[in-house]
């Protein structure tokens, strides 16, 4: 099976009304082919990262959201536009503490669309004033959505 994109114009590799939950987690979609595989009845479960989470990394670094179009909001207004039905949206917000610089930058290591290009040679200034705190703390933002395709369901 080949991989699938969400964002390349592919086409998923399943026929029309094929199935019966799609499930995406911290991928992005395409709301209409997943309307497209949907059965009636069907549901889409995501989860997501929102694209501005971690404000303060971006804050501290002056880099701008690689994705600042992942939000709820987008993603229901996509999904609406495919015609499938908002079953429930949670959005999510909480805080993640790092231990010490070391452990930011493993994680700057990790997710480098937070700051892309990141080095510690460059960023060794902020780094320092970093380490200087009690705790380094950033906001994280997570969502789900859940949907379904209206129509009837097929009899098994």
């Amino acid at each position: 099976m080949r991989r699938y994109v969400p964002n390349d114009g592919q086409s998923m590799p399943f026929a029309d009304r094929a199935l019966n939950l799609v499930m995406s987690r911290h991928e992005g979609i395409n709301a209409p082919e997943i309307a497209r595989v949907l059965a009636h009845g069907g549901r889409i479960l995501t989860q997501q990262v929102d694209g501005h989470d971690a404000e303060e990394i971006h804050e501290w670094f002056g880099t701008p959201y690689v994705y600042p179009n992942v939000t709820a909001d987008h993603f229901v207004a996509d999904l609406e536009s495919a015609g499938l039905h908002i079953d429930a949206v949670d959005e999510w917000k909480g805080t993640m503490e790092f231990s010490d610089v070391r452990a930011l930058v493993t994680y700057l290591a990790l997710v480098p669309w937070d700051v892309p290009g990141f080095t510690v040679d460059d960023h060794a200034e902020k780094l320092l004033q970093l380490a200087s705190l009690t705790s380094i703390r950033v906001t994280q933002r997570r969502f789900r959505v859940y949907a379904s395709k209206p129509g009837q369901t097929k009899a098994h």
